[in-house]
């Protein structure tokens, strides 16, 4: 007999894959032949000693019980399959049927992230929208079904803009659109604050939050039409008034 075993997303396994002797046997079950892992890698109870398919091992270190290790970013299902021996040299020593044991991945979501650049533009651009979040990630690739929602928690100079920043959301591969309107004849510069987020929850200790990240738009001045009052004079006169 081998027991189940339940564990998390990249988490080795606490306990559980505890082999024993069937009721009727004794000493003589000296060894179990370990086949068919699957999605994980197999060790001995101090972690770190591998157990490989077709190995065998004797019945102290299997009643100790085993661990198992997921394969990165998996979640599901993994298993092993034991049968008794009677000793480790071949075929010839196993007895009875091959008993599968389960080992039951509990899903963990991981962080999304991006990478971006500042934004510098010219006093009285007016609408600008153009791809701004890069390299935008859902955390790892057996999430890509989850949607991304960008949400700026920051802005501290708001008087440059008469619409103000937001970046598209979507799926993990969205542009991640960055748009605002610069208010009329303001220049300097906003620190914005932006907070990514997927919808895959916390559940398990997992993350949906990508640190918040502040990045800056620059207003350059530019010089604007310059205005001149008209004069009038009489021949050989100088102006008086005008050309202001």
């Amino acid at each position: 007999n081998i027991t189940d075993a339940t564990t998390d997303e990249d988490i080795m396994t606490s306990s559980g894959l505890v082999i024993s002797r069937n009721a009727v046997d004794t000493e003589e079950v000296t060894h179990f032949k370990i086949s068919s892992i699957t999605n994980g890698k197999l060790y001995r109870n101090d972690g770190v000693t591998e157990i490989f398919d077709d190995d065998f091992i004797t019945f102290a270190v299997g009643n100790a019980g085993l661990k198992f290790d997921p394969d990165e970013d998996y979640f599901g299902e993994g298993s092993i399959t034991i049968q008794a021996a009677i000793g480790d040299t071949g075929s010839d020593d196993l007895g009875g049927e091959q008993v599968p044991a389960t080992i039951t991945i509990d899903s963990v979501n991981d962080a999304p992230s991006f990478t971006f650049d500042n934004i510098i533009i010219e006093e009285d651009n007016g609408i600008y929208s153009a791809n701004w979040a890069t390299n935008i990630s859902p955390g790892s690739s057996n999430e890509n079904d989850q949607v991304l929602t960008f949400t700026i928690t920051n802005n501290d100079n708001e008087d440059l803009f008469s619409v103000g920043p937001s970046i598209s959301d979507g799926l993990y591969n969205a542009s991640g659109v960055l748009t605002f309107t610069t208010a009329a004849n303001q220049y300097g510069e906003a620190l914005i604050t932006v907070r990514l987020t997927d919808d895959g929850g916390t559940a398990n200790d997992g993350e949906d939050t990508y640190a918040d990240q502040t990045f800056t738009i620059i207003i350059n001045p530019i010089a604007d039409t310059p205005n001149i009052t008209d004069a009038t004079t009489d021949e050989d006169i100088m102006t008086s008034s005008g050309l202001v």
